[in-house]
């Protein structure tokens, strides 16, 4: 990397980090609840609509409540979603649309609680219900919600140290969700059909949160090479332009830099870093993180001068994950070595 490259990477990284979309400020979050409701509900009952949003809402409220740590109310909150359930005997529709929700909820409860195959039973009975509903009940927008339970899967993979599994899932779902595979590897019976026909945004909404989780869950990776587990699943659509352009060029210069191919790992950072981190702002991170990591082992002074540059920056950086703070958890970073720059 000459005096000249390094200066025009170092610009495009700043301009990324200062670019604001006003279309895209923060990532988009899919309102998949919105689509059921236009979907779904207007089906349903007068009386069967209140018995899903009472139950739907009271394991919201334990969702959230169990990810700020009081399991003790997120318990009440699911005791009392599950008795509605119970006590007012819905149709089997709406009992198995809610049942799906709070499944996917207590998924997570027991997660937190150190049982993982728990949480991944519940899961599995989350998606079992979303297919009968989609299969029986006509409900087709549900093939969204089991994309988004197979992401939870993915989650859990992740987090209990079976990365390989996970970048696997976390790959397969990117292709499925943009239509370019036929199926996942978890549960059965899918239907790539209604993933098309999807509203776009929900869709790559999806793509944009799984690519920021999987980029969060890099620093802990204790293996470099298992990026090509997430890549293998998407090596046939690559080339395609129906891919996410973003998601592409993440994944392609993750991929060169991993090759040592760094002539083309350097021009495709010209490309991504200025588009900034409004709709990944996890994987652009982890871009940049890398290419300090990549300047610094080059050990060239205008190497060394740019890493300095950015690892500068990064007590100013918006919302960096806690993953990947320099001296704490990320790769090929040390606290010495951060303090030196």
């Amino acid at each position: 990397m000459d005096v000249e490259t390094a200066e025009r990477l170092f610009e495009a990284y700043r301009a990324g980090l200062l670019f604001q979309d006003p279309d895209h400020v923060r990532p988009p979050k899919p309102n998949f609840y919105r689509l059921l409701m236009d979907d779904v509900l207007g089906r349903l009952p007068l009386r069967e609509r209140l018995v899903f949003r009472h139950s739907y809402r009271a394991a919201r409220q334990g969702l959230v409540l169990a990810r700020r740590n009081d399991f003790d109310s997120a318990a009440e909150r699911f005791a009392i979603s599950r008795d509605i359930l119970e006590s007012r005997r819905p149709g089997e529709a709406t009992r198995l649309l809610a049942t799906s929700f709070l499944e996917a909820a207590l998924a997570y409860f027991d997660y937190r609680h150190g049982r993982p195959d728990a949480a991944r039973e519940r899961i599995h009975t989350a998606l079992d219900c979303d297919l009968t509903l989609e299969a029986e009940h006509g409900f087709h927008c549900l093939e969204m919600h089991r994309i988004q339970a197979s992401d939870n899967l993915m989650m859990i993979d992740l987090r209990a140290g079976e990365t390989e599994r996970g970048l696997t899932l976390a790959g397969s779902i990117i292709a499925y969700a943009e239509g370019l595979t036929g199926a996942l590897p978890v549960h059965r019976d899918w239907r790539p059909d209604l993933v098309r026909s999807a509203p776009v945004s929900l869709r790559r909404g999806a793509i944009a949160q799984i690519a920021n989780e999987v980029a969060v869950a890099f620093p802990a990776c204790p293996d470099p090479g298992v990026w090509s587990a997430l890549l293998a699943p998407l090596v046939p659509c690559l080339n395609r332009p129906s891919l996410h352009p973003r998601v592409r060029q993440w994944l392609l210069l993750r991929d060169a830099l991993g090759r040592r191919d760094h002539g083309r790992y350097l021009a495709l950072l010209l490309e991504f870093l200025p588009g900034g981190r409004n709709l990944f702002p996890s994987a652009w991170y982890a871009a940049v993180l890398d290419f300090a990591a990549f300047c610094g082992d080059l050990g060239t002074e205008e190497g060394i001068l740019v890493r300095r540059a950015i690892l500068r920056d990064v007590k100013h950086w918006p919302d960096l994950p806690k993953a990947f703070h320099p001296g704490l958890r990320y790769p090929r970073f040390s606290s010495s070595s951060a303090h030196r720059a």
